[in-house]
């Protein structure tokens, strides 16, 4: 049988077409390919999952409908990060907003407090100035949760991770859900020794 004799153009049609076939099947399996998230990524998920195990006395809201406002004090290391994941979720029926305060002496009431690194150095003020309001202080440091921190951030095998400090959690008026501290190492040695 004779094969037929394409005719001009066909030829590069059909290469275009498989290109662009070839285009859009990368497009849509890229993806799954993608970059790994970056630490700060990850982090600002922490937080908004965080306001929705986490439950603040019924007087830290105005309003049924108040936002559950996450501050960050100081150098902002998520940028428009946290931004966009905030943008999209809500936590127990309730918008999320977040709000930075350049200085320690800038800050106001937020339900959770992120405490970079860059501002370790006033963790103990920071601390102070929060003691005795429903705050949820989440911080980096590595002895952030010594020094009366809520949650700590740890890296772990390049992934991650956090720790709960409940005695800090429990002091600020905060009730943590088990289902949190259960991912919490440091959380579950805490409640073993308290069962003893």
């Amino acid at each position: 049988m004779r094969r037929l004799q394409s005719r001009p153009g066909q030829r590069e049609k059909r290469r275009l077409l498989q290109l662009l076939v070839c285009a859009l099947l990368c497009g849509l399996l890229s993806p799954l390919h993608a970059r790994r998230p970056s630490e700060y990524q990850v982090k600002g998920l922490f937080l908004s999952r965080f306001a929705q195990f986490v439950r603040w006395p019924a007087a830290s809201f105005a309003s049924a409908d108040d936002p559950i406002v996450i501050g960050i004090v100081g150098r902002d290391p998520f940028g428009q990060v946290i931004d966009q994941v905030v943008a999209q979720q809500t936590a127990q029926n309730r918008p999320l907003k977040v709000k930075r305060f350049k200085r320690v002496r800038d800050l106001e009431f937020c339900h959770l407090l992120f405490v970079p690194d860059s501002r370790t150095k006033d963790l103990k003020e920071i601390l102070e100035r929060l003691q005795g309001h429903p705050v949820l202080t989440v911080g980096e440091s590595e002895e952030f949760i010594a020094e009366g921190g809520c949650i700590q951030f740890i890296i772990a095998d390049a992934t991650v991770r956090f720790e709960i400090g409940i005695e800090s959690a429990e002091s600020a008026g905060l009730k943590i859900n088990s289902r949190l501290l259960d991912l919490s190492q440091s959380a579950r040695e805490e409640r073993r020794k308290r069962r003893r």
